[in-house]
């Protein structure tokens, strides 16, 4: 089994490292991946989620070419998701 977790994204660089780091704090047996869609983010998000390297789960990102809210951001990641 694994396990999916999508998270839309919109000009959160200020706190976006803490939260990948504490993913990378889980202590969980079964493997998973983080799809972040970044939706038009206007400051770094993007840049930070594409070099963040995660030591425990795999990290998919996405990025929208114009900013349509987290339901679009949570449905592009659906049809990405691998699990």
């Amino acid at each position: 089994m694994k396990i999916t977790v999508i998270m839309p994204c919109y000009n959160r660089e200020y706190d976006l490292r803490r939260v990948l780091e504490a993913y990378d704090q889980q202590d969980a047996c079964i493997p998973f991946e983080l799809i972040a869609v970044d939706d038009a983010s206007i400051d770094h998000t993007y840049e930070l989620l594409t070099s963040y390297r995660p030591k425990h789960y795999s990290l998919i990102v996405e990025r929208q070419a114009a900013n349509q809210g987290p339901a679009a951001a949570r449905n592009r990641g659906i049809a990405i998701a691998k699990a």
